[in-house]
């Protein structure tokens, strides 16, 4: 997976270096199912399933780049760096910020390598609710209040004014964050709160995380309202699992493939088809 700033989003895949895995032996027998039958049943691939407890399980560790630029100088993000953010980096941001496994978290920025972050993070550590940047603000307002939002990420200085009045209106804490200058998709969060103690590597280690379970609510999405009053649209991380392994075989994408993000990251189509498939 790699975004640049415009959406474009370049990514080489998360795979193993070593062999395939699972999971990658159940994309090639789903692939050689839709050569065979003339298409993929959810149902056929959901029995063969591995097991998993959590998304971090699903990522690969090779050095392989994972998310880049392709309008940035900034070194790309591997695929074991991906998950050492995920696993250690974030989970020691959201607890310094005081954010708690399951709340639901907004996520609203614009299409970029760290948006790509962002919404893994969230994904594995609690619910997210990404929404539109180009909305309206009382879109935004209406769309926060509905999904039960209690807390707000967005980057600094992108649309800051706007998005810290809606926060502000909605007694919502707004945690901004900072893109790294020399690592895309890596980033830093602004603490909106004031602690006195810090944890450190050993204490985060010492009390592991409560990651999202298959059986969670990892992404709540807002329909598009075309036919009426938008609804809400809980996804589990198991269905989300699915749809992006059912996307991989179909596609045929190997780890040798490059993945270039031209879609918004605030629907499911954009988030399984190029973020989570890949």
């Amino acid at each position: 997976m790699s975004q640049s700033k415009y959406g474009a989003v370049v990514d080489a895949e998360p795979l193993e270096t070593s062999g395939p895995t699972p999971w990658q032996k159940l994309a090639s027998r789903t692939y050689q199912h839709r050569v065979e039958s003339g298409r993929i049943s959810a149902t056929w691939v959901a029995e063969r399933l591995p097991a998993y407890d959590s998304l971090l399980e699903l990522l690969g560790s090779s050095s392989m780049p994972a998310i880049k630029s392709v309008v940035s100088t900034r070194n790309p993000m591997s695929h074991s760096r991906l998950v050492s953010f995920l696993r250690e980096d974030f989970n020691l941001f959201r607890r310094r910020v005081g954010l708690h496994g399951r709340c639901r978290v907004a996520v609203i920025m614009p299409n970029g390598p760290e948006l790509s972050t962002a919404l893994l993070a969230t994904i594995t550590h609690c619910t997210c609710v990404p929404i539109n940047p180009a909305a309206t603000a009382d879109e935004i307002t209406g769309e926060l209040f509905n999904a039960g939002v209690e807390a707000l990420l967005a980057q600094y200085g992108e649309h800051s004014a706007l998005v810290s009045t809606i926060a502000k209106e909605l007694g919502i804490p707004l945690i901004e964050l900072f893109p790294n200058r020399t690592e895309s998709a890596s980033f830093s969060l602004i603490d909106p709160f004031s602690f006195e103690e810090v944890q450190t590597k050993a204490e985060l280690e010492s009390t592991p995380a409560k990651l999202t379970r298959p059986e969670d609510i990892a992404l709540v999405l807002h329909t598009s309202g075309t036919t009426g009053n938008k609804k809400l649209v809980p996804i589990l991380l198991r269905d989300l699992v699915l749809g992006a392994l059912c996307i991989t075989a179909s596609c045929n994408l190997l780890a040798s493939d490059v993945c270039c993000n031209t879609m918004p990251l605030y629907h499911v189509g954009g988030i399984c088809r190029n973020l989570l498939s890949p």
